[in-house]
This record gives C-alpha cells, structure tokens and sequence, in this order.
C-alpha cells in the first residue's frame, strides 16, 4: 500500500531521473530485506529465538530515530 506514495514522491524529487530513483529505491528495499534476513539469522544462531523480537524491536526504533531528523531536510519541489 505504501508504493504507490513512494514513488510519487520519488518521482516528484527526481524529475530529471525518474527511473533511476525508483530503480535505486528498489535496490535498497531488497537491500534492506537481504540486511533484515542476515541479522535474524544471526540473532538465532547466536542468541536464540526469544531474542528476535527485542532486537527487531531495537532496530525499528534506530531506523526511525535515524529518519526523524532527514524529513525536514527534504528538498521540496517548486
């Protein structure tokens, strides 16, 4: 549900390279899905599974507290 806004946005940032925005965006959304994937299986192996969820949960809180501050930096278009 959350795509189509997505790449209006993107669309709307990058006027000029609209293709590569959403090409680079769809890089880091498998990116991000290979990175969640790793670190799961790392927290199994090493910690046990009562520790997926207290570290799931630690690494929405930083990738939310690493993109609070960025949103008022967003250029936005004229």
């Amino acid at each position: 549900m959350l795509m189509v806004p997505q790449q209006h946005r993107l669309f709307s940032l990058a006027p000029d390279a609209p293709t590569v925005a959403l090409g680079l965006n769809g890089s880091a959304i498998y990116g991000g899905g290979a990175l969640g994937a790793a670190l799961g299986g790392v927290v199994l192996s090493s910690a046990g599974v009562w520790w997926v969820g207290p570290v799931a949960a630690f690494v929405a809180l930083l990738g939310f507290a690493l993109s609070v501050p960025s949103r008022g930096r967003v250029p936005q278009p004229a």
